[in-house]
């Protein structure tokens, strides 16, 4: 699994673009993400697979997406790279198989820089898909 130094990441996102990721909470409120109508709830979201989950992201880019999943959090694993020749069905199966747990087992955001991209997914059963409004 191919991944990014945390480093790098918030060099990218939070220095260059004055972003913060300390929660989803703050993170959703810098990006203008704050309407309940801004995001899809996920009901009975604990009983779904990943592969049911990922479906909730309709609009991923086709493009090199960064995954921080709660593996990034909970044991400081660096941020994870999946290219566009690699589908985040695919990721998802070998982060379950790397890390013994389902890649929705908390937050997770995935970013395209490229497509200035980012799905959230809230451990509560929130969804949300948006621009980051990154310059290109």
């Amino acid at each position: 699994m191919k991944s990014i130094s945390w480093s790098e990441f918030r060099t990218r996102l939070i220095d260059e673009n004055g972003l913060t990721l300390s929660s989803v909470d703050q993170f959703s409120q810098e990006i203008g993400a704050t309407s309940p109508s801004d995001w899809l709830r996920v009901p009975d979201w604990e009983g779904l697979d990943d592969a049911e989950l990922l479906k909730l992201f309709k609009n991923v880019p086709d493009s090199e997406l960064v995954v921080i999943g709660e593996v990034c959090y909970a044991h400081n694993h660096d941020p994870m790279l999946v290219d566009n020749s690699y589908s985040l069905e695919q990721f998802a199966s070998e982060y379950f198989k790397e890390f013994g747990e389902s890649l929705f087992n908390g937050d997770v955001f995935i970013f395209s820089f490229a497509a200035n991209y980012v799905g959230i997914f809230h451990h509560e059963g929130l969804c949300y898909e948006g621009e980051l409004n990154l310059p290109c």
